[in-house]
């Protein structure tokens, strides 16, 4: 190194390789091997290529190894854009979305990114996207999940009790609590296993048909009339008498 620019000995070159081999960070060990091959006498460019880095990042490494020790070894924190929205719009906005909309006064009964991006233009004044407006929302520590909607009107025991005793009690219950009233679930279901009865006992309505045929013809006519002969259809092979064309 040059003697115009000086290193600090508080390590020796071993503490600064072992500390490199445990701090985790690939340009922060480099800077520390090149640190370490420029305190055991190595020029500044044979230091700076064994720790694959030029010479003026070798200085630059060593200056701030001097003022900071390891720590100034570390990449410096690049800067950010501001955020679009200050800390306290932050805090109206997630207050609003833990509110919920109004819809007569916001038009939409669920909160979404395009009807957030749209309030937020009216109150601060601020045109921002909708997909910029769900990744202030990750940010902030929300979630696009929208809850499960809830019926005003929706009864708690009831649900209980659905869950306990099941359907067919909630079907008995309903029937006693209105004699005069038949649900359409249970005429249906009626309706359907008396199809299923049939089928499985007779077969349907053609297997119906053939059995009171066979009791029919078993029994004798059920009419009291006679049966009409019906004249007999010539065969297609009959034999006819010849007859000459004259």
């Amino acid at each position: 190194m040059s003697a115009k620019l000086e290193i600090s000995t508080e390590r020796t070159p071993a503490d600064l390789r072992s500390w490199a081999r445990s701090c985790g960070n690939g340009r922060a060990a480099a800077r520390a091997y090149a640190i370490a091959n420029a305190l055991e006498g190595m020029t500044r460019a044979e230091a700076a290529r064994l720790a694959g880095m030029e010479r003026q990042a070798l200085r630059d490494a060593v200056i701030r190894y001097n003022a900071e020790g390891v720590a100034g070894l570390f990449d410096r924190p690049k800067g950010h854009r501001r955020e679009w929205l200050t800390q306290a719009e932050q805090a109206i906005l997630a207050d609003t979305v833990y509110r919920g909309p109004r819809p007569e006064i916001n038009g939409v009964c669920t909160w979404t990114c395009e009807a957030l991006a749209i309030w937020i233009s009216e109150r601060f004044g601020k045109t921002i996207h909708p997909d910029s407006v769900g990744r202030l929302l990750r940010r902030m520590g929300l979630s696009r999940q929208k809850a499960r909607s809830v019926h005003p009107k929706k009864d708690p025991k009831a649900q209980e009790h659905f869950q306990k005793r099941g359907l067919r009690n909630a079907l008995k219950t309903a029937a006693e609590a209105h004699p005069g009233k038949q649900s359409a679930c249970s005429s249906r279901m009626r309706r359907a296993s008396a199809r299923r009865v049939g089928c499985v006992t007779g077969g349907g309505r053609r297997a119906s048909a053939r059995r009171a045929c066979a009791t029919s013809a078993s029994t004798g006519p059920i009419c009291s009339l006679p049966p009409i002969p019906f004249p007999a259809r010539p065969s297609r092979w009959s034999c006819r008498p010849f007859q000459s064309r004259s």
